[in-house]
């Protein structure tokens, strides 16, 4: 399953204090083949000290580009912070995932 992929590729490469990995799949406007293809990844890690939020996801996804360059990863949302930033950020549970708007009602 991608989701321990994820998961294990991530552990590898980040020392991680806490990880969440949603499969948001359910959520998106995708047909049933594609259940495991959107996620949402939380990381705390002391690892992203001093390093831009930018700079943070490009690590992400450099780690799981195969993936997203294969087209297993169809959507990605990334929230990174280190320990001090979630424990200092009161809202964070609060973490709202965008909604997947279907193409054919934009015209």
């Amino acid at each position: 399953m991608i989701k321990k992929k994820i998961e294990k590729i991530l552990k590898t490469k980040i020392i991680i204090h806490k990880l969440k990995i949603y499969n948001e799949s359910k959520k998106h406007n995708t047909t049933p083949n594609l259940k495991n293809t959107h996620f949402k990844i939380i990381i705390v890690s002391d690892d992203f000290f001093k390093i831009k939020l930018i700079d943070r996801h490009r690590k992400i996804h450099l780690l799981l580009s195969k993936y997203i360059y294969e087209h297993t990863i169809k959507s990605l949302s990334i929230h990174t912070y280190t320990i001090s930033e979630w424990n200092n950020n009161k809202n964070i549970h609060l973490l709202k995932s965008s909604i997947c708007i279907n193409k054919t009602h934009l015209t």
